[in-house]
């Protein structure tokens, strides 16, 4: 099967080779791209309808006359104390906004100044935020406009020049942290270029199989970006912005690791002393199945993501899919093709050309290309063959030991302080929290009651406020004449039957603190209404950080959804494949203890490196995903190696002498992959940062010490019987 597909692709070299391209530029004519179908931000896409902070929001948005959640805000902040005057100017400021007064800004319905004081009645005032609120309708970057112009025309003139004056909020947030992936875009894109073009030129010692592979690469981003942005546009989906960085680098990175495979192959084939067109066919023959489903075991894998229940995830897992398909399709037609018409040209200089090399000048040259990559591999490769025990318990207790970092993992949605310190939200979030005791203040919760006749009950509505504000990690409850600007209106409806407050936590809304205080406040709902004899009323809480708490618990839920779906599909995978039950399971396990490892790791570095809850809810899940699916690419690799020489050798020797040969072709792979994915360190988000060191150091791990420690002791360890119930592996003879 593998020789008829490797001889049909080769001979029809002409047509595939030309179609690609030509398939590409309609693609980039005809088909809209990633950015230009529309994207939206992970915050774009979050909880379900019938999520309790999606039904917070929406009933403050159908009773209301605008929500209490205030998503943007401008900060006014002076550390050596704001001048007297500075209070009253913004309840001036509130009044005017309230009355109309503001014509240039007819978007903004209302102004609710918070100064310092509110918290601290004896501190000096330093800061005031304005919590800007909106009219039906105004879109997100109208609401930025707006924000800016207030900012700018109507509270900074009232400031000294000393004074700080920003916008910050997770509103504002959001639209700087798309410009900041948007902009960073083409910047990744060509530093991972030039990494594969130096890393496959390196590998092969020619400057020619770089521009195959550059190609390859080329042709299947150019497809893969307009396939997702057509289907987006066809199905009205917005492809998460945060996606596109990912599928550049897993693009770049598979489809460089599947064409060194066909590239390796085709380089020992010419050693052997065969022509150029048969080297193309023969290579391709060795590879074309070990690199079909490598890439059939990514797609799975990732196609598992459908069945989480988070719109991210569902959008995310997908799109890897494709990306992964169309790089695995372009790769297994478009390469061998290209070495069928290059022939010896693609390895220039190292590959002489005028005639075959025979099999002992082939054999010295790569002694000399590899004496020395070759002697280390051999050596370590002899010491799991040989010493499959030892080597198995230290790769177990190395790997263990990293794994406990998963218990330092305390997810957030850093979507203000996961920017660069030099962002105006960042700066503004900066100002106010020191002003404010209370971080909470920058994006508050909204605690919205319902329940009969409400507006006659003040005392009782008083009581819960009371009582939210008594509760640990809250700072402080607006309600009612707490806040100039807004009126009675703005808390209890005319039908008196919903009533809602203004929670102010202590900690920063959108770290892991805040969302288990959050979670803690759920819990004491029916403490709360019973303290504040509500019984027959419901409460519900909104907000950034009612959603953040829902997305961290929905991500957990979306593990278990998604976590075995994964397993069994690459498990089912190699079976297939192998034609075992047995072997799969250690390779499986193997590469989850990998995963393991490179999460605990990874967790011990964060803090240090981005502080504190600086990774997002979905790092974790996302990169569980992509490791799970690219270490079985490897399994792929070495274990098909393993199998083909098992066919003639003991099992013992079969595993010493694949382990060799794989190796230099799973460590270069490895390198490569780990440095695309580092190279999403280039987007100045924490969020990328945590996903490139995360993928970095599990596909090192993976391809270094799983692969080429771990996974041969245990194909010995566990012996002949790894076939079952397909043929036992080795010969008899051992």
């Amino acid at each position: 099967m593998r020789r008829r597909a490797a001889k049909a692709v080769v001979k029809l070299r002409f047509v595939l080779v030309p179609l690609w391209i030509v398939g590409a530029v309609l693609a980039f004519v005809y088909l809209p791209s990633i950015g230009e179908a529309g994207s939206s931000g992970v915050d774009g896409l979050l909880l379900p309808n019938d999520a309790p902070a999606v039904q917070a929001e929406e009933l403050s948005k159908q009773n209301f006359q605008y929500p209490l959640i205030a998503r943007t805000l401008v900060v006014r902040h002076d550390e050596s104390g704001l001048p007297p005057r500075a209070l009253l100017e913004a309840a001036q400021m509130a009044q005017a906004v309230r009355e109309g007064q503001l014509t240039d800004l007819p978007g903004l319905a209302a102004v609710a100044p918070v100064p310092n004081v509110v918290f601290e009645p004896e501190a000096q005032p330093t800061t005031v935020l304005y919590y800007l609120y909106f009219r039906p309708g105004v879109y997100p970057e109208e609401a930025q406009d707006l924000a800016q112009r207030f900012a700018d025309q109507h509270v900074a003139p009232q400031a000294e020049e000393e004074t700080f004056v920003g916008v910050t909020g997770t509103q504002q947030a959001t639209t700087v942290r798309e410009h900041i992936i948007r902009d960073s875009l083409p910047l990744v894109t060509m530093a991972t270029a030039l990494l594969v073009v130096l890393a496959v030129g390196l590998h092969f010692r020619s400057p020619i199989a770089p521009v195959v592979n550059l190609l390859t690469v080329g042709i299947a981003f150019i497809v893969t970006s307009h396939v997702l942005g057509w289907l987006g546009q066809t199905f009205g989906l917005a492809v998460p912005r945060e996606v596109e960085p990912v599928v550049v680098v897993l693009l770049f990175g598979v489809v460089t690791d599947y064409s060194i495979f066909f590239l390796s192959r085709f380089r020992d084939r010419l050693r052997e002393g065969c022509s150029g067109e048969d080297a193309a066919e023969r290579g391709t023959a060795d590879v074309i199945g070990i690199v079909f489903v490598a890439g059939l075991v990514v797609v799975l894998a990732t196609s598992s993501l459908i069945v989480a229940k988070l719109s991210f995830f569902q959008l995310f897992g997908p799109a890897m899919a494709v990306a992964v398909l169309i790089g695995m399709l372009v790769t297994v037609t478009f390469v061998p093709g290209a070495l069928a018409i290059g022939r010896r040209f693609v390895l220039w200089p190292r590959a002489r050309s005028g005639r075959a090399q025979g099999p002992e000048e082939g054999a010295a040259e790569e002694e000399d290309d590899h004496s020395s990559d070759r002697s280390l591999s051999a050596r370590v490769a002899r010491l799991s063959a040989r010493r499959p025990l030892l080597t198995a318990t230290a790769c177990v207790l190395l790997l263990g030991a990293a794994a406990t970092g998963l218990f330092r993992y305390e997810l957030a949605n850093p979507i203000i302080q996961g920017l660069p310190a030099d962002t105006g939200p960042q700066r503004a979030y900066a100002a106010a929290t020191e002003g404010f005791l209370a971080a909470g203040v920058v994006a508050p919760t909204v605690a919205v009651v319902r329940g009969p006749d409400l507006a006659g009950q003040p005392e009782r509505l008083e009581e819960l406020e009371r009582l939210l504000a008594a509760q640990p990690g809250v700072a402080t409850v607006l309600g009612p004449g707490d806040l100039e600007g807004l009126d009675e209106n703005a808390f209890v409806t005319e039908s008196g039957d919903l009533a809602r407050f203004l929670v102010i936590l202590e900690e920063d809304p959108l770290d892991g603190r805040a969302v288990d205080t959050l979670l803690r406040l759920e819990d004491n709902v029916p403490g709360l209404l019973q303290g504040a004899e509500l019984e027959n009323a419901e409460l519900m809480f909104g907000g950034d950080t009612a959603i953040s708490a829902g997305l961290v618990e929905g991500t957990v839920r979306d593990l278990g959804r998604v976590a075995p779906v994964a397993v069994l599909a690459t498990f089912l995978t190699l079976a297939l494949f192998l034609r075992s039950l047995v072997a799969p399971i250690y390779l499986v396990a193997a590469s989850v203890l990998a995963l393991f490892a490179a999460l605990g790791l990874s967790a011990y570095l964060y803090e240090p490196l981005f502080g504190p809850n600086a990774v997002s809810f979905f790092v974790p899940f996302a990169v569980s995903i992509l490791l799970l699916a690219l270490g079985s690419d490897y399994n792929v690799f070495l274990a098909g190696r393993v199998w083909d020489e098992a066919q003639r050798r003991p099992l013992r020797e079969a595993v010493e002498v694949a382990s060799t040969r794989a190796a230099r072709p799973i460590a270069t792979a490895g390198l490569i992959l780990a440095g695309s994915f580092g190279l999403l360190a280039l987007v100045p988000l924490t969020t990328f940062r945590a996903v490139a060191l995360t993928m970095g150091l599990g596909l090192l791990l993976d391809a270094f010490l799983v692969r080429q420690l771990l996974v041969p002791a245990l194909i010995v360890l566990v012996g002949r019987i790894s076939g079952w119930p397909g043929r036992w592996l080795g010969k008899r003879s051992e």
